[in-house]
């Protein structure tokens, strides 16, 4: 079997590294991309399933690797502002995530690639199509026709959103990022501000910010003016500025080309949920070739995951914070229209009901949707919901 993985981002190193570490059988796994295509390149905060998976397949940890990609153990997220106390989203032990630099990842992880498997190949340059047909797909590359049993398509952002759906609860589109010197802690900061909330990201050479907001609602200058007043070393002329929209596929999988990573979908980093999606994206697949061969269960399967991060992003932004601001009084808008107006999101409630009360101590091992129901019930005391 032959299997091509378009990019070499996030996804497409998690999607190499997947497949050659789970596939029960011998395949030949091919990495297509451009090695001079530049990378965007800012922190990037995990949730547990990225270190996972890189530890199975190239046998990465921090302890002995972490100088390499940059990276600093991540312990949970500190939430400040959301509330009038400060408070921590844990990860649950004995599992962690990490903060690293996503400029450093993929000379890491190909030079493990290429000592440890001889079945990992590359093709380099430019994809211009990408055709599934119905007992092959085709991989076109600097005019060069590829063959291959299956494609998974890391490719970035589409270049047009007709057949995806653009995301109406969620609530930012814009992001200005900025680097200052490093300081030291184990978790992921998400700061509530006037105009949406900010990530800081520490790695071991720098500490990286993200200033969210909807352009929309709040200016740039606006934005920068705030900005300035939690990091008040900021370079204008260094300011990186992103702007981005929230969307999924209409359909993930074709029977031969399966979306993932922004190919697939992209909501805002709260919570870093995004490294989840992929990996469970990665074995619902995996359930198809080698169990199922059902690509409407396949599709329904990857589509509740979607839905049920875009469920936990709307639970955390429809108490909204300590400010009353039109941002916030949008995003608690939309967020509880959202949950209000969604079956499943009242059968999970039920689920985390019935977990709390009669397994509370083994809550941390029992998940309901993208969150152990420990999260849930922790989020639920620290925001005042009184949900559960």
């Amino acid at each position: 079997m032959k299997i091509g993985i378009i990019g070499t981002g996030t996804a497409g190193i998690l999607s190499i590294a997947f497949v050659l570490a789970y596939a029960p059988e011998p395949i030949e796994v091919y990495s297509i991309h451009n090695p001079k295509k530049p990378i965007l390149g800012i922190g990037e905060s995990t949730s547990t399933q990225i270190p996972g998976v890189l530890y199975d397949s190239i046998g990465f940890t921090l302890l002995e690797n972490a100088n390499e990609l940059d990276a600093t153990t991540k312990l949970g997220v500190k939430f400040s502002n959301w509330r009038e106390q400060e408070f921590y989203s844990h990860i649950m032990p004995v599992c962690y995530g990490m903060h690293f630099d996503n400029h450093s990842i993929k000379e890491f992880t190909f030079k493990k690639f290429r000592e440890l498997f001889k079945n990992f190949k590359e093709i380099h340059g430019d994809v211009t199509s990408i055709e599934s047909e119905e007992t092959k797909a085709y991989v076109t590359v600097n005019g060069e026709r590829h063959s291959f049993d299956y494609v998974i398509d890391c490719g970035g952002y589409p270049d047009d959103y007709s057949d995806y759906n653009l995301d109406k609860p969620i609530s930012l589109n814009s992001c200005l990022v900025h680097d200052t010197k490093p300081e030291k802690y184990n978790y992921t900061q998400h700061v509530a501000t006037p105009n949406g909330w900010m990530f800081g990201i520490p790695l071991q050479s720098r500490k990286s910010f993200g200033y969210l907001y909807n352009d929309t609602i709040t200016t740039k200058g606006d934005a920068i003016d705030n900005f300035k007043t939690y990091c008040n070393d900021i370079d204008i002329d260094k300011l990186r500025e992103f702007k981005f929209k929230s969307y999924s596929a209409n359909s993930f999988f074709d029977g031969r080309v399966l979306k993932n990573g922004n190919r697939a979908l992209f909501y805002e980093p709260l919570e870093a949920l995004m490294g989840y999606f992929y990996e469970r994206v990665l074995a619902t697949f995996f359930d198809y070739v080698f169990v199922n061969k059902n690509i409407d269960l396949t599709n329904n399967v990857i589509k509740n995951f979607s839905d049920d991060i875009e469920r936990a992003i709307c639970f955390v932004y429809q108490g909204g914070s300590i400010y009353d601001t039109p941002f916030w009084n949008h995003a608690k808008k939309i967020s509880k229209d959202r949950l209000n107006n969604d079956l499943m999101w009242q059968l999970q409630i039920n689920d985390i009901k019935m977990n709390k009360k009669e397994n509370y101590r083994t809550m941390r091992n029992c998940g309901v949707g993208v969150l152990p129901v420990k999260s849930w019930v922790d989020f639920d005391d620290n925001l005042k919901y009184n949900m559960f």
